[in-house]
C-alpha cells in the first residue's frame, strides 16, 4: 500500500476477520503480523481493480491520478461514489471474491 494510504476500520476488521476464520492465531506475533500487512495490500489491489473495472472508461485515467497523487481516502471515496452507480456492491462483490479465494471457500 501506499505510505499515505489509510486503512478503514472497516477493512482492518475485515483482514483480521479472515485471518481468524483461518486460525492463524497459533503462529507468532510476527509472521501474523506480516500476513496481515500482506493481506491489505493484496485486499486494497483487488479493491482498486473492481474499481477500475466499474468506472466508465473515460473516468479511468482521472481515478489513476487520484490514487498517484496519493487523494485521501475521502477524495477518492467521493470520486468513485459520483463516477459508479453501485460502488457498494462492486466493494461487496471484491470483498466476496477475496474472502472466496483467501479461505478457500
Amino acid at each position: 500500500m501506499p505510505k499515505n494510504k489509510h486503512v478503514s476500520r472497516e477493512v482492518r476488521e475485515f483482514v483480521y476477520g479472515l485471518m481468524q476464520e483461518a486460525d492463524l492465531d497459533i503462529l507468532p506475533p510476527d509472521l501474523c503480523q506480516k500476513i496481515y500487512n500482506e493481506l491489505l495490500i493484496r485486499l486494497d489491489a483487488k479493491l482498486t481493480i473492481a474499481a477500475v473495472g466499474a468506472l466508465p472508461d473515460d473516468k479511468v485515467s482521472q481515478f489513476k491520478k487520484l490514487l498517484s497523487e496519493n487523494k485521501t481516502t475521502s477524495q477518492v471515496s467521493n470520486f468513485l461514489n459520483e463516477n459508479i452507480p453501485n460502488v457498494g456492491e462492486v466493494y461487496a462483490t471484491a470483498f466476496s471474491d477475496f474472502r472466496k479465494v483467501y479461505l478457500g471457500k
